[in-house]
């Protein structure tokens, strides 16, 4: 699981993008994580992105978390296949939701 110092630099940094949702997932989320594992994070924000802004957000976060990072927006999640939803809706932890 991620700690609590990384779940406020994540809700931190995103806050001026509205958040509604912000869930970890993946083996993080599992507690199966190794050293070398990444972060794999889902959000949903209330103002629109475009993909520029989508790529800051990500490089910003791997920065900030000094570790590798997936990810994916709510909406993407749902125009995904039903095996990667199930598999991610699973896992999800949220650590904020509005």
């Amino acid at each position: 699981m991620t700690t609590q110092e990384q779940n406020t630099a994540i809700i931190n940094y995103l806050m001026p993008y509205k958040p509604t949702k912000i869930g970890v997932f993946g083996s993080v989320a599992r507690g199966e994580n190794t050293n070398n594992s990444d972060l794999d994070l889902l959000i949903n924000l209330g103002i629109p992105i475009d993909l520029f802004q989508f790529m800051e957000i990500w490089d910003d976060l791997e920065v900030i978390l000094n570790t590798k990072l997936d990810l994916v927006t709510e909406n993407a999640l749902k125009s995904s296949n039903q095996r990667v939803q199930k598999n991610i809706n699973q896992d999800i932890v949220f650590i904020y939701e509005k």
